[in-house]
């Protein structure tokens, strides 16, 4: 959904600034984040991350 979304991001992104610039920034960097979190989900080692294997400590 938040791939689907970034298309209306882009086309309000005038409008919110223009109602508020301080909200529109926090709500663009919020998204940012979350693109850059579904971004990192579809990563080679992802899948050893989400692994239930244990992994011992390099020790």
């Amino acid at each position: 959904m938040v791939i689907i979304g970034i298309p209306s991001v882009i086309i309000d992104f005038d409008e919110r600034f223009r109602f508020n610039a301080v909200a529109a920034i926090l709500f663009h960097t919020g998204y940012l984040l979350l693109v850059v979190a579904v971004v990192l989900l579809f990563r080679s080692d992802a899948r050893a991350w989400f692994s239930r294997a244990r992994v011992a400590p390099d020790t």
